[in-house]
């Protein structure tokens, strides 16, 4: 199931903002839902969340690991080496995305 970040978080161990779209499973959204950290309970609302998190990835996700892993040894991303390849993808992302 697909959510919005409505009010910052971590999430194993990468912290979430606003705005940003996320895959979780359905009794964890609930949860998230109730807790005011996310929205998309609506049909309409996780369609959009879902386009935009396969809008957001596209590029990454058309890489192979290998080539993710290159990329991530670039960023200089601890611990890439054992990362599968959807963590890569957002560590990857996390890092690109500091300020």
């Amino acid at each position: 199931m697909f959510v919005r970040v409505i009010k910052p978080f971590k999430y194993r161990g990468k912290e979430l903002k606003s705005g940003e779209v996320l895959e979780v499973s359905h009794s964890l959204a609930n949860k998230l839902a109730e807790s005011g950290f996310v929205v998309g309970s609506t049909q309409e609302e996780f369609k959009k969340a879902k386009e935009d998190y396969s809008k957001d990835n596209k590029d990454l996700s058309n890489k192979k690991v290998d080539e993710l892993k290159e990329i991530a040894k670039e960023l200089g991303i601890d611990g890439f080496e054992s990362l599968k390849k959807q963590e890569l993808i957002d560590a990857i992302k996390q890092e690109q995305n500091k300020d």
